[in-house]
């Protein structure tokens, strides 16, 4: 029952972000916004105990190198 808000920036760069649930099962996937630099927020509900991570990733394996930032907004 755990809330958590996350919130991605990326510079240059279009990402794929996937929060992996403690079995190792893809719960979320999502896809950046286009633009300079863009802010994606991510907001989840968790039900089951565990470890849970999030992967990022360029959307296209071709990418020129970029930056991006992870902030979690509210943990609950």
């Amino acid at each position: 029952g755990d809330y958590v808000s996350v919130q991605f920036t990326q510079k240059d760069l279009l990402l794929v972000y996937q929060l992996i649930g403690p079995d190792g099962n893809q719960i979320l996937k999502q896809n950046g916004s286009e633009g300079d630099q863009s802010r994606d927020p991510i907001s989840i509900l968790v039900e089951t105990a565990g470890d849970y991570r999030f992967e990022v990733s360029p959307l296209v394996s071709t990418a020129a190198p970029g930056t991006y930032g992870i902030r979690v907004e509210a943990l609950r």
